[in-house]
C-alpha cells in the first residue's frame, strides 16, 4: 500500500554499529502508511526493510504523542457478524440461556378496608403511579 510518496529521504547508518537513523518525517510517513485501511504492519515493515517491531514501536510513540505531530485518528470500523443456524454444531456449543421467570406473578396493592387491587406484572409504571395517587387522594 503506497501512500503516493515520490520523494526521497535520507536514512543515516552508523557503520560501526549498523544502526540506521530515520528522520522523523520518514517515521511519520511509515506510521501513516501502516494505519491505512487494509494495511498490515508486517507488509509495511518489509517494504521499508524494517522489523515489524520497529514499526509497532513508532506507532506506539506516535499514539502517545512522542513522535511528531498529533496521533493518527483511527476511524470506527464494523466487524462482520456471523450467526450460526439454530441446531448447528457451533450453536450447540453456546446454548441460549432460558428466559428468566417473572420475579412475581402479579402486583397487589392493598388499599385498606379489605380492598386489594391486583395488576399484571406488565402494567406500566405510570399506570401504577396513577392508581397510587388516586388511592392517596381518596383517603384524604
Amino acid at each position: 500500500m503506497s501512500d503516493g510518496f515520490a520523494g526521497r529521504y535520507e536514512v543515516l547508518e552508523d557503520r560501526a554499529t549498523g544502526r540506521r537513523t530515520w528522520p522523523t518525517d520518514a517515521k511519520l510517513r511509515i506510521v501513516a502508511e501502516s494505519h491505512a485501511p487494509g494495511a498490515m504492519v508486517s507488509e509495511v515493515a518489509r517494504r521499508h526493510r524494517l522489523m515489524p517491531s520497529q514499526v509497532t514501536t513508532w506507532r506506539r510513540l506516535h499514539r502517545e504523542g512522542k513522535l511528531g505531530s498529533a496521533p493518527v485518528a483511527t476511524s470506527p470500523a464494523f466487524v462482520p457478524l456471523m450467526l450460526d443456524e439454530p441446531g448447528s454444531e457451533a450453536a450447540s456449543l453456546w446454548p441460549m440461556p432460558e428466559p428468566e421467570a417473572a420475579p412475581f406473578k402479579r402486583i397487589e396493592i392493598e388499599a385498606g378496608g379489605g380492598v386489594v387491587i391486583r395488576l399484571a406484572p406488565s402494567t406500566p409504571a405510570m399506570r401504577i403511579a396513577e392508581i397510587a395517587v388516586a388511592l392517596r387522594e381518596a383517603r384524604s
